[in-house]
């Protein structure tokens, strides 16, 4: 699975610039199992989940999308394998959603 590199990863949680919806992000992952972050492209709602995570997965990956898609269709439970909070990013797969709302 593609991982964000400890390099990424490092630019991301020592260069974040706090917004508005951090304390309600952190409230939401401190009661619920899952959150889904919404907004226009560009905003930083990746590096705001970046900023949270501890481990992360981003289904977009050009080497390993359709991996990923076969996953979520097969056996969704593969894609949460990972420390908590885990960032799933870019989700368009309805089976992914649809497993864990089982959970």
């Amino acid at each position: 699975m593609y991982l964000c590199s400890p390099k990424e990863a490092d630019y991301e949680k020592n260069y974040y610039l706090a917004r508005i919806c951090d304390a309600e992000l952190q409230n939401t992952l401190a009661t619920m199992g899952a959150t889904l972050i919404e907004g226009a492209k560009w905003c930083g709602k990746t590096s705001t989940a970046v900023h949270v995570a501890r481990s992360t997965l981003f289904m977009q990956h050009p080497d390993m999308a359709r991996s990923y898609q076969e996953m979520a269709d097969t056996k969704p439970s593969l894609l949460l394998k990972g420390e908590c909070p885990r960032l799933i990013d870019t989700t368009p797969f309805r089976a992914f959603f649809d497993f864990h709302r089982r959970r």
